[in-house]
């Protein structure tokens, strides 16, 4: 595989799915990997699900996915993040759901590993956005490299002799003398400021990664939030990146 699309946290925006996806087979992709969280926070999480299932692509288990896959209480989530998995739980089949709750936490790819947040203690959705957490995931990382998402904050961490480097750079060759950490960010709710969806194409070959910004039709991703009747605050912040 010459060119590896690796991308997370769709959060059922059809619009910036599709944007992606389209920009995935103009760079001759060979192979997708997504790495969780198809819904969420969007308007169409049916759509989304199909779309990606019809890839037939190694899927991860999302923190979000856990949640509208089962039928337990969603009282201890903030009201936007509860009315928003609630919205998705109640859009999606029953088997839809029962897919979505049979997804894996942990995933490999020959020498990288897959996972939503963290290795350390994945069914807990830590966030690898600390100096400590980033440390704790790196203990429990056993192969040279790992993609991960869940932040929605592009990244590359990169461990060496104890001594770790961040690069935000669009384009990066990866370590050979140590371990490597690459958050994808987001295709459907970026958190660094710039709203165009983002993923990851990796190069085996090359040992690189590029992220890839794609703008979408906000606009139209916003209405139908609206139209759902999801709180005015996830429509908002897409066109603000955050």
């Amino acid at each position: 595989m010459n060119k590896i699309a690796i991308f997370s946290d769709v959060h059922a925006n059809l619009e910036a799915l599709q944007a992606v996806l389209k920009d995935m087979e103009s760079q001759g992709v060979d192979m997708h990997l997504f790495l969780g969280d198809v819904v969420g926070y969007g308007a169409n999480p049916v759509e989304c699900l199909d779309l990606i299932g019809n890839l037939e692509c190694p899927m991860i288990l999302g923190n979000h996915d856990a949640e509208v896959a089962g039928d337990h209480r969603l009282d201890n989530h903030r009201e936007t993040v509860r009315l928003a998995l609630e919205y998705s739980r109640g859009q999606l089949s029953r088997e839809q759901r029962q897919f979505l709750a049979k997804l894996p936490l942990v995933g490999q790819m020959n020498d990288f590993i897959l996972v939503h947040a963290s290795l350390h203690e994945p069914e807990k959705w830590n966030y690898v956005d600390t100096m400590a957490e980033t440390m704790a995931h790196f203990k429990e990382q056993k192969l040279v490299g790992c993609f991960h998402g869940h932040t929605h904050i592009p990244m590359v961490c990169e461990l060496r002799t104890s001594h770790l480097t961040i690069y935000r750079d669009p384009k990066h060759v990866l370590t050979s003398s140590g371990q490597w950490l690459v958050n994808v960010g987001s295709v459907g709710q970026p958190r660094d400021k710039d709203p165009r969806a983002c993923y990851v194409i990796y190069r085996p070959e090359q040992n690189t990664v590029e992220f890839r910004r794609v703008p979408y039709d906000i606009a139209l991703a916003q209405r139908k939030i609206r139209k759902a009747g999801l709180p005015e605050f996830l429509a908002t912040r897409l066109e603000q990146g955050r």
